[in-house]
């Protein structure tokens, strides 16, 4: 199930804060659309109550905290 979120905390290099994060799981496929409409790929590295850290894929430059989105696909990396 498709869960999107623009709760964007903190963004440190390759590594994003997302918080009020309900059902997110270990290793969980992440998209983030910029306020330009690029996706960027990452995973989930650890849920924590309602936050998850999550690991980029892909470079952080553009990620606005307030405006871009970030949405849980619900699977997990396959080969």
């Amino acid at each position: 199930m498709l869960k999107e979120y623009r709760t964007i905390r903190e963004v440190t290099g390759p590594i994003m804060l997302v918080d009020q994060v309900e059902g997110a799981k270990y290793d969980e496929l992440v998209e983030i659309e910029t306020q330009t409409g690029e996706i960027r790929r990452g995973k989930v590295l650890e849920v924590s109550g309602d936050k998850a850290l999550v690991q980029l894929f892909e470079s952080s430059a553009g990620i606005n905290l307030g405006s871009s989105k970030v949405r849980f696909l619900g699977k997990t990396l396959e080969l």
